[in-house]
């Protein structure tokens, strides 16, 4: 089965600043959050990007090592994924975590896992 593309995350050293360019650039709509790593005390601000029709949603992700883009897929399990894409050449960032986003009023878990293509590429892997 195929997998959509259903989010995209930019990395930033300061994700703040970043949510306002996109703001003023492209009239991106970014609301604060916070994501975190289930059964850890690790969490750390994210900021919501608004789907706008016809768009996906997409986040702003506090990370003073990893600047660039990365496109999020949903798949039908993410262990088989990622082991075919390491098959294939890619590698990952470990197992799937169970990781939460805070917005106000609303609370989102899900299994996440990232994959590094032989290009060097980020990708997101969550349970579809």
């Amino acid at each position: 089965m195929s997998a959509p593309v259903i989010h995209f995350q930019l990395r930033a050293a300061d994700a703040d600043r970043l949510a306002r360019f996109y703001e003023r650039v492209l009239g991106w709509s970014v609301r604060p959050a916070t994501m975190g790593l289930r059964g850890a005390s690790v969490e750390g601000p994210y900021r919501w990007v608004e789907p706008h029709p016809g768009g996906i949603a997409g986040g702003i992700v506090q990370d003073d090592h990893l600047a660039g883009a990365m496109v999020v897929v949903a798949v039908d399990d993410i262990g088989t994924t990622a082991d075919r894409a390491v098959s294939l050449g890619a590698r990952t960032s470990g197992p799937a975590e169970d990781l939460w986003l805070t917005m106000p009023g609303e609370v989102e878990r899900f299994a996440y896992a990232e994959i590094v293509d032989p290009e060097g590429n980020r990708v997101g892997l969550v349970h579809r």
